[in-house]
């Protein structure tokens, strides 16, 4: 393929990728005329480190293999931010504004703009609001789903105990709202986290609450 074809397929290539973008808000086209998440991760990394470490802003620019590659950059963003306040509002601002500005907007015809422009445009159609009134019977109890079965109960805060203790997962995720009162409840069921003592009101009383939404 001549430089010349070379050149005329990658036009085409990213004439295609716009005309085919569904409307609505899009990932920016890279420069081989794709919508490549990877190019856009490197470039608002490297633009969110850019003032407070040049040397990782460039170090991710010039990663070659993000989809593997970018828990190290997204590392050094956290640690850059350690060094003080300036520096971590630094970060997240800078990150935003980059991200604000390479994100696209898509119209019907394949237009594309900025993110302000959604500011600019009529509204295609007014908003309500909806009653949608469910059939299934409804759920009181805190269920994980897990490995094609629903833990509930003593099943529930075994598994989560057992997470902690493998290092799966912190132990304030498993000592928090519906699932503190939970474990709390639950504790006094049966063994081996306690004995049925008759609190098993108390255990449908903080399934109402997780249902209802009265949890802190």
């Amino acid at each position: 393929m001549t430089e010349q074809e070379a050149s005329g397929a990658k036009a085409r290539t990213s004439a295609g990728s716009q005309a085919d973008a569904k409307p609505g808000v899009d990932f920016p086209v890279a420069a081989d005329g794709r919508r490549s998440t990877s190019a856009f991760g490197r470039a608002v990394i490297a633009d969110a480190l850019r003032e407070t470490d040049p040397v990782g802003a460039l170090g991710a620019e010039q990663e070659t293999n993000w989809r593997s590659g970018y828990l190290t950059h997204f590392r050094r963003v956290i640690e850059a931010g350690l060094s003080s306040r300036h520096g971590a509002l630094a970060i997240a601002g800078d990150g935003l504004a980059s991200l604000r500005s390479r994100m696209r907007s898509v119209r019907s015809g394949g237009q594309e703009a900025g993110l302000d422009d959604l500011l600019r445009q009529e509204a295609g159609r007014d908003l309500g609001t909806a009653t949608v009134t469910g059939t299934a019977e409804s759920e009181t109890d805190l269920a994980l789903p897990y490995r094609g079965e629903w833990l509930r109960g003593n099943d529930l805060v075994r598994r989560l105990d057992a997470w902690v203790a493998a290092g799966i997962i912190e132990p304030s995720c498993a000592d928090r709202g519906p699932v503190r009162w939970w474990k709390k409840e639950w504790k006094y069921m049966s063994p081996p986290y306690g004995r049925d003592d008759g609190r098993r009101e108390d255990a449908a009383r903080a399934a109402r609450a997780v249902r209802d939404g009265e949890l802190p």
